[in-house]
C-alpha cells in the first residue's frame, strides 16, 4: 500500500469523516434518546474507524482499510435490516464504504467493496425481517427521526466534501512528484549523453594522434631509407593531405619559422604537433641530402695506392721508361 503522494492525508480524511459523523450522531442520539439499533449500527461505524486508524498507524494499511469499509458495509447493512430501504442513510453508508475502499485500496478494493454489496444487499432484501427479529427489532420496519437525518446529512456534506480534496491534493502531490521524478530522469539522460559523446570524443582523439604518431614514424623510417627527397615529399604530402585540412602545407617546409608557424595556427590544436613531426622529417631528409652533397670525399693512402696500382697506371709507367 502506497503511502507517499498525500496517501496519509487521503486515510486521515476518511478515518476522520466516519469519526466525525459518528460521533456527532452519538450526541443526537443521545439527546433524541434512540433506540438500541441506532447505537449499534453507530457502534459498527465508529469502532472500525477508530480500530482502522489505528491499525494504519501501526503500517498495516491493507487491513486498517478492509476494516474500516467493512465497518461502513455492518452498519449499512444493519440499517438496511431495520429500515427496508436502500435510500437515505443506508445509500450514504453503502456509498461510502464503496469510496473509502476504493480511495486507500484502489480499484481493487473498490471491486471488493461492491462484491460484498452485491451479497448484502439481496440478502437484506431476502432476510431483512428474520434479521431484524433476531437482533430484538419489531416486526415493521423503523423510521429515522428527521432530526437523525438532519444531523448526518450536515455533517456527512463537509466531511465528505473534506475527503474528496484530499482525494485531489493527494492526486496533485502525485502529479507533482511524477513529473519532478520525470524532469529529473530526463536530466540525468541528458547528462549521460553529454559523458558518453565526451568520452567518444575523448577516444576519438586518442585513437586519432596514436594514428598520426604511427604516421609519423612510418614517414620517418621511409625518409631514413634509399628514398629520393621527392619521395619523401610525395609520401608527407599525402600524409598531411589525409589527416590535416591545409593546402600546400608541405610547401613551407624551406620557409622560415614565423611562417610556419603562422601556417600551423590554422589547424586544430590536436593536429599541431602531428603536422610539425611531419615537416621535421622532411626537413631533416633535407638536411642530410644537402649535407651529403657538399662533402667531397679526401684522398687516402689506399685510394692512391689502388689508382696507381691499375692496369691504366701501369701502362703509363712503361711508356714513359
Amino acid at each position: 500500500m502506497p503511502v507517499s503522494h498525500g496517501a496519509q492525508r487521503v486515510a486521515q480524511a476518511s478515518f476522520g469523516t466516519v469519526i466525525a459523523v459518528g460521533a456527532a450522531l452519538f450526541v443526537a442520539a443521545l439527546i433524541t434518546g434512540q433506540g438500541f439499533t441506532v447505537y449499534l449500527a453507530l457502534l459498527f461505524g465508529l469502532g472500525a474507524a477508530g480500530f482502522g486508524y489505528w491499525l494504519w498507524d501501526q503500517g498495516a494499511y491493507r487491513i486498517a482499510t478492509t476494516i474500516h469499509a467493512g465497518g461502513l458495509i455492518q452498519a449499512g447493512a444493519l440499517t438496511y435490516v431495520f429500515t427496508e430501504t436502500l435510500g437515505g442513510a443506508t445509500a450514504v453508508l453503502l456509498l461510502a464504504s464503496v469510496i473509502t475502499a476504493g480511495g486507500l485500496l484502489g480499484w481493487r478494493g473498490a471491486v471488493a467493496a461492491v462484491a460484498c454489496l452485491a451479497l448484502v444487499i439481496p440478502a437484506g432484501h431476502v432476510w431483512a425481517e428474520p434479521a431484524r427479529l433476531l437482533l430484538g427489532g419489531e416486526h415493521e420496519p423503523i423510521l429515522v427521526s428527521e432530526t437523525m437525518m438532519t444531523v448526518f446529512v450536515l455533517t456527512s456534506i463537509p466531511s465528505w466534501g473534506a475527503y474528496v480534496v484530499a482525494i485531489d491534493a493527494s492526486n496533485r502531490a502525485a502529479w507533482v512528484q511524477a513529473r519532478a521524478a520525470a524532469d529529473a530522469l530526463e536530466r540525468s539522460n541528458q547528462e549521460l549523453a553529454e559523458a558518453n559523446r565526451t568520452l567518444t570524443e575523448q577516444r576519438d582523439r586518442v585513437q586519432r594522434a596514436v594514428e598520426q604518431q604511427a604516421a609519423v614514424a612510418r614517414l620517418g623510417l621511409y625518409a631514413n631509407g634509399p628514398a629520393s627527397v621527392d619521395a619523401v615529399l610525395e609520401r608527407a604530402t599525402q600524409i598531411l593531405e589525409r589527416w590535416c585540412d591545409v593546402p600546400d602545407l608541405i610547401g613551407v617546409v624551406h620557409t622560415s619559422i614565423r611562417e610556419q608557424a603562422e601556417l600551423l595556427e590554422r589547424l586544430p590544436v590536436e593536429d599541431r604537433p602531428f603536422a610539425r613531426g611531419v615537416l621535421q622529417v622532411v626537413q631533416m631528409r633535407s638536411v642530410r641530402t644537402e649535407t651529403s652533397a657538399d662533402e667531397q670525399p679526401e684522398p687516402t693512402a689506399a685510394s692512391e695506392y689502388r689508382a696507381f696500382a691499375s692496369p691504366t697506371s701501369l701502362g703509363r709507367v712503361d711508356a714513359d721508361v
